[in-house]
């Protein structure tokens, strides 16, 4: 957006973003490729890194996108991936089909526009700037963008050590931990993965890992039996609603299986569930302001006041408010 040298124009576009009569696939297309010298010139000057993030939207215009595709289904179809938001097939697959739906005239802007950030990151890389390899999960699978983008930087004009250097030494230096990490030398944090293949010759190698050592230590790199990310989310992967409403909200001691209905004004998806006191519900998506759960006979033994909390599946970051459900004492 800094490219655009007129502030109107810039604030209108910006404007429309916002307002999503254009997204971020359309953006590009209104940079402006005269005033990238300047924008590199001071981010060099300023020791400002860049991280383009183009697996995340731009993954659907490159050359390999069939690969990529079928990169992430061979993962998102692997029933050991247990860890993986059922969402996340959904929003990584929806990437395609987003582009897929363009008209003849959207699909050639945003073309234009992804060779635009290609030029505007040889120039960078020309000029010296630290560029770094990344990628927003919320539209691709996380960990695979940045194998993806390295594949990308190179068919973008990028030689491949240059590309391997976004993803090492580049994020190492943007943090100012380039003397532990980064590189493979002595006195270094012992983080290294081994691949078959040259990736020198063929980007496309870095996904092929045999072997990973973190902090000196060989890590499982296979998925196994009920195997959990030991990474904890740090965000949910969408927003669920905080505030909701159960109906009904009370129960005597001893009844039948009770279907609720919960209620928002809006937010839900086919991939939120119910809790019952963090046991999940058989829950049924109806609306986007409107979930049905069933609470069955053995939960509502006990006479107690019990949280009802609405989650993302498969993503513990993700939940509402609690709305009580009281099982009170037969009368």
């Amino acid at each position: 957006m800094t490219s655009i040298a007129d502030v109107k124009k810039r604030w209108e576009i910006h404007e429309q973003r916002m307002t999503r009569k254009i997204n971020t696939a359309d953006l590009s297309y209104y940079y402006e490729p005269e005033n990238f010298d300047s924008i590199v010139k001071a981010m060099v000057e300023k020791n400002v890194s860049w991280a383009p993030t183009i697996a995340t939207w731009y993954r659907p215009l490159s050359p390999s996108i069939a690969r990529f595709k079928e990169r992430e289904l061979s993962i998102l179809d692997r029933k050991e991936a247990k860890y993986l938001p059922g969402v996340l097939r959904e929003q990584a697959l929806g990437q395609y089909e987003r582009y897929a739906k363009f008209a003849p005239e959207r699909l050639n802007k945003a073309r234009e526009g992804y060779s635009k950030i290609e030029d505007l990151i040889r120039r960078f890389v020309k000029a010296g700037g630290i560029l770094r390899a990344g990628s927003d999960p919320n539209n691709g699978l996380p960990g695979l963008g940045v194998h993806q983008e390295i594949t990308m930087f190179v068919e973008a004009g990028l030689t491949p050590m240059q590309a391997i250097q976004s993803a090492t030494i580049n994020v190492a230096k943007a943090f100012h931990k380039d003397k532990d990490f980064g590189t493979i030398e002595a006195g270094k944090v012992a983080d290294v993965i081994a691949v078959d293949g040259d990736p020198l010759k063929d980007s496309w190698t870095t996904q092929n890992v045999r072997l990973v050592v973190l902090s000196g230590k060989l890590v499982d790199h296979e998925f196994r039996a009920n195997f959990k990310n030991p990474i904890p989310a740090i965000r949910p992967w969408r927003d669920t609603p905080q505030q909701i409403e159960i109906s009904p909200r009370a129960v005597t001691q001893g009844s039948a299986a009770t279907t609720l209905k919960i209620s928002t004004r809006r937010g839900f998806d086919r991939f939120h569930k119910a809790t019952f006191a963090g046991k999940e519900l058989d829950t049924r998506f109806v609306s986007a302001s409107e979930l049905e759960a069933v609470v069955p006979p053995e939960l509502i033994k006990k006479v107690g006041s019990y949280p009802i909390v609405v989650v993302g599946q498969g993503d513990s970051a993700s939940q509402s408010a609690p709305a009580y459900f009281i099982v009170s004492f037969k009368k």
